[in-house]
């Protein structure tokens, strides 16, 4: 993945599903500070840790006028109980930031197979 410097985050959509893959280049401390927050909004239910999370943030930060599409993705992942029930939280998210891909100033998320990366636990060695 290129680096682009006039961008503060970089993300992806990876191949094998509809999840975004997080690259961050030059990190904005307010929304990683913000991002942080919602460690203490998930439930005990499953919600794939840090994709729902940054996710839905992601999709509060780039759209902040469409309160109704926060609130219905927000409930999906509340009330997620396994990984298909997840993917309509996902599904929403992906619909209602829509075909953009790029918010100047702010992020660029790569179409599938024009980046990559791989989550650690693919090479973590323990």
């Amino acid at each position: 993945m290129s680096r682009d410097t006039y961008l503060n985050i970089q993300t992806l959509e990876e191949a094998g599903n509809w999840e975004r893959m997080n690259v961050f280049i030059e990190f904005s401390r307010e929304f990683l500070r913000e991002l942080a927050k919602w460690e203490f909004k998930k439930l005990p239910s499953w919600n794939s840790n840090d994709q729902g999370a940054f996710m839905l943030y992601l999709q509060a930060t780039l759209i902040p006028y469409a309160a109704w599409e926060f609130d219905t993705c927000y409930d999906y992942w509340q009330k997620a109980t396994n990984y298909q029930s997840y993917m309509a939280m996902v599904s929403c998210v992906r619909l209602a930031l829509g075909a953009q891909k790029f918010w100047p100033g702010k992020v660029r998320i790569y179409r599938k197979a024009h980046g990559w990366s791989r989550d650690a636990w693919v090479t973590h060695d323990s």
